[in-house]
């Protein structure tokens, strides 16, 4: 039954369509701005959790948006320039840090056993393997070595990109969400669901 609950998490808000919107003043500097985030989120991840699997594909993250950083600068101005690849980017390190943020919390909650803490882990590990997919989308079209395709082409593939990003962060934010009231429905039987909002920075 548990892990009915858990699971289920992966397949709910495949469609879900965030909201946010970004202004991107300096679309270069912004790029710089988010890798450098998602590079502090993974040394973060080293220093504090021995989590070897999960560390390997935030680095692969960081090393999947530099190479697409990097192939940006040559490729034409306006895929260079083009806004959705800079939010796309800046999804991906929210999905990291959503991982950052919340592992260690998952960790500390009495309310879940360890067997049921590595399950978690073992989700957010899937789900950050599916991140790095992703980014590897948003690298072909930014490749200089793919000279066959039009900047049409290319800007179709980034969208395309961006919008699975957006529905893939969603399902972050409702598996770590769905964890968090399995947390709560429990803490709720023993009188003790406020320990459960401020673990997780949700107490008034």
């Amino acid at each position: 039954m548990k892990k009915v609950i858990f699971i289920g998490a992966f397949w709910v808000l495949l469609n879900f369509t965030a909201s946010a919107q970004f202004v991107v003043a300096d679309p270069t500097a912004f790029t710089q701005r988010a890798l450098q985030q998602i590079t502090n989120i993974t040394e973060q991840i080293q220093q504090k959790y021995e989590l070897v699997r999960t560390f390997q594909e935030t680095s692969k993250i960081y090393n999947q948006g530099k190479e697409w950083y990097d192939g940006l600068k040559r490729v034409s101005t306006t895929v260079a320039e083009y806004q959705k690849i800079y939010e796309t980017l800046q999804l991906t390190a929210e999905i990291v840090d959503l991982y950052g943020t919340n592992i260690s919390r998952f960790r500390m909650d009495k309310n879940f056993s360890p067997a049921e803490v590595d399950y978690i882990t073992d989700g957010y590990g899937k789900l950050l393997a599916e991140s790095s997919r992703l980014v590897d989308d948003l690298n072909l079209g930014a490749k200089a070595s793919s000279l066959s395709l039009t900047d049409k082409e290319r800007l179709d593939m980034i969208n395309t990109t961006f919008e699975k990003v957006r529905q893939h962060k969603a399902l972050v934010q409702y598996y770590t969400n769905k964890n968090i009231s399995v947390s709560y429905l429990r803490a709720k039987k023993k009188n003790n669901t406020e320990g459960v909002l401020r673990l997780y920075g949700l107490a008034q």
